[in-house]
């Protein structure tokens, strides 16, 4: 059975690992199709992920360094003599942690205002990416993760061929068990 997994947010192995236990299946084909990469290599528990923001490297790949600028050679007799340094001052005492002042009504606001343009730039990319929606579409199980995915599920849910979609991974365990559990009592074949 195919399931994928929508998310915004820098997902960890751990958590994925909790998403995948809370699923309480072993034969699932899972996809995340995230906003950022992960933090870490998740092959070993998602093991196809799509990128949708295209500044980050693709999961499991590692990040080469920069290569260093080679240093030019000055030859000994052009490097002026180095004057002695005074030494350093010490640093001040760190100040007094000040109390959190209470978010203010504006700050609320231009919260919810970005997390819904993250919401719509993720939808965006989701459609105008071919493998991602073909992976969305094709599923038969859709998981929304975070609250910023659940524009581009709903859209999902409008079309006409739409997978199921759920929002959470305990809700979507609580459905997975109940197909089971129907397939087990009527014997007959699961019908995705």
């Amino acid at each position: 059975m195919k399931v994928t997994l929508l998310g915004t947010g820098k997902l960890g192995h751990a958590q994925l690992a909790t998403v995948a236990k809370d699923l309480q299946r072993d034969d699932l084909e899972l996809t995340l199709i995230s906003w950022q990469a992960p933090l870490d290599p998740v092959d070993d528990v998602v093991p196809h992920v799509i990128v949708l923001n295209g500044r980050a490297p693709a999961a499991g790949a590692p990040v080469a360094p920069a290569p260093a600028a080679p240093a030019a050679e000055v030859p000994a007799a052009e490097v002026p003599a180095a004057a002695p340094t005074p030494p350093a001052p010490t640093p001040p005492a760190p100040a007094p942690p000040t109390p959190a002042r209470p978010v203010s009504r504006l700050r609320k606001v231009v919260r919810q205002v970005k997390a819904g343009r993250l919401a719509a730039q993720y939808w965006s990319q989701l459609r105008s990416r071919p493998d991602a929606l073909a992976a969305a579409t094709g599923a038969d199980l859709v998981v929304v993760l975070d609250s910023r995915a659940i524009r581009a599920g709903w859209q999902l849910a409008r079309r006409p061929s739409a997978p199921r979609v759920l929002n959470g991974a305990a809700a979507a365990g609580r459905d997975l068990a109940a197909r089971g559990a129907i397939i087990r009592i009527s014997g007959a074949s699961p019908r995705l």
